[in-house]
């Protein structure tokens, strides 16, 4: 793979908790409080998910998608952002694997009905059964296995971009490991979070996923007004004004990294008016198959 040097408006902020983390042998997780687990059933409660296209009409989306094939993982750089939403609403940039039944997603979220707070943080959600009766957010249910000993699912990022200013990112990798057969998470070039065991899943996605998404979703149940994807700003605006998920690799059965191609790449994207999605592009500082997504929301037909 090849690394392309990132522009004095591009940096990658080292997170994690400090001093190295937890001790030796030992993991972090976020503190699961009464409170977040009556959260958690209240959004479930109130939103219908999805497998490869949204069912609900309390989401939308804008994102690329592979076409149906099998794949073992990818590599992307996502992008950083802080938008505002209120109460019973969130704004997500994703990556998601998967097929109909089995899927993972993983990025960065704004979500107060999750998390009481108005940051982005690191967030996963994962299903066996297409978003019914199985699975959780971060570790709000067994599932996920933390090994990492700073980066807990869950964690708050309080750094973000700024608009037509620096802009933060970070790499995100999602593989199968090829002697396992576990779902892997890792964060920039090496640093293991967890995983999600085969055993998991009961579909296709316990050997490969049928079709690896990469953009934005946003969440509405409470208000008139859908909040912002992304920025907020629609992708023609551009470089640091925009969202992006940049440096998109495919993962083979042989663990071997390879470019998108434009072919085997569909656009979907919901409420033209309010969100929209462009690539591939050519952007120096961010490098490799490169989209740019996102827009502000506000009154957004299906």
């Amino acid at each position: 793979m090849i690394n392309k040097e990132a522009t004095s408006v591009r940096i990658s902020v080292e997170i994690g908790l400090k001093d190295g983390g937890c001790p030796q042998g030992t993991v972090p997780i976020r503190r699961i409080q009464k409170q977040d687990l009556i959260n958690s059933k209240s959004l479930k409660t109130i939103r219908n998910r999805y497998s490869s296209k949204v069912v609900s009409p309390q989401y939308r989306l804008a994102l690329q998608s592979m076409r149906i094939g099998e794949y073992y993982g990818t590599k992307a750089t996502l992008n950083r952002w802080r938008p505002q939403v209120s109460d019973r609403q969130y704004t997500a940039t994703n990556i998601w694997m998967g097929d109909p039944l089995g899927n993972i997603q993983i990025g960065f979220v704004v979500n107060p009905t999750l998390y009481n707070d108005s940051y982005t943080h690191l967030h996963s959600y994962w299903t066996a059964n297409g978003f019914h009766n199985t699975g959780c957010d971060d570790v709000l249910c067994p599932g996920f296995v933390q090994v990492s000993k700073s980066l807990p699912l869950g964690m708050v990022l309080k750094t973000s971009c700024e608009y037509n200013g620096t802009q933060i990112d970070d790499d995100f990798t999602v593989f199968k490991d090829p002697e396992s057969k576990d779902w892997w998470l890792l964060l920039g070039p090496n640093r293991r979070i967890g995983y999600w065991p085969k055993n998991l899943f009961h579909s296709e996605f316990a050997d490969y996923a049928k079709t690896v998404q990469w953009g934005g979703e946003v969440f509405n149940a409470g208000t008139e007004a859908w909040p912002p994807m992304g920025s907020g700003r629609f992708p023609d605006e551009g470089y640091t004004k925009a969202s992006y998920i940049g440096n998109i690799q495919l993962i083979d059965r042989d663990g071997k990294y390879r470019e998108l191609h434009d072919e085997e790449v569909i656009t979907y994207v919901e409420s033209r008016n309010c969100y929209s999605v462009m690539g591939p592009l050519e952007v120096p500082p961010v490098g490799g198959y490169y989209i740019l997504f996102g827009g502000p929301g506000g009154k957004c037909p299906e």
